[in-house]
Order: C-alpha cells, then structure tokens, then sequence
C-alpha cells in the first residue's frame, strides 16, 4: 500500500483574485444583498447568476486542489495583503 505524499512542484499559478475567492465570502454576501433588495426575482438577476457560479467554482477548485493535496504557487504575501 502506497501513501499519498504532497507533491512540492507546483501544479498551477493561482492568481490572488482567485485565492481571494477561495477565501472569503464576498460572492454569496453580494447574492444575499441582491435578494434582500429584490426578493425571489434576483434569482433570474444576471448579476445573482454570476457570483453564484463564481463562488461555486472557487468552492470546487478549493476542494480539488485540498483532495488531491496539490501544491500551488502564487506571490508570496499579496494574498494576505488583500485580506488583512
């Protein structure tokens, strides 16, 4: 039986947009803004249709990227600049 290691060659250049994505929850806040002003209608909104499908692509890429314990390389404290 062989155990997963984590690889240390990256495997993709993550933009800090998307890291930003990953982890903060921005998107689904504008949804809920969006719902608060014009009720069930923002569903059919272009703008609500969006930013779900952004944060369900952040959620998805967090999810394979942390199953399959890749490694990725971004700039180094940029990430953390934007958040703090």
């Amino acid at each position: 039986m062989f155990k997963r290691t984590k690889s240390l060659r990256p495997v993709a250049v993550v933009d800090t947009n998307v890291l930003l994505d990953l982890h903060s929850m921005h998107d689904f806040r504008q949804v809920e803004e969006l719902v608060q002003l014009h009720g069930d209608a923002a569903f059919d909104h272009a703008k609500t249709t969006y930013r779900l499908a952004r944060a369900r692509d952040a959620l998805l890429l967090g999810m394979h990227l942390s199953k399959n314990n890749l490694t990725t390389w971004s700039l180094h404290s940029e990430l953390l600049e934007k958040i703090l």
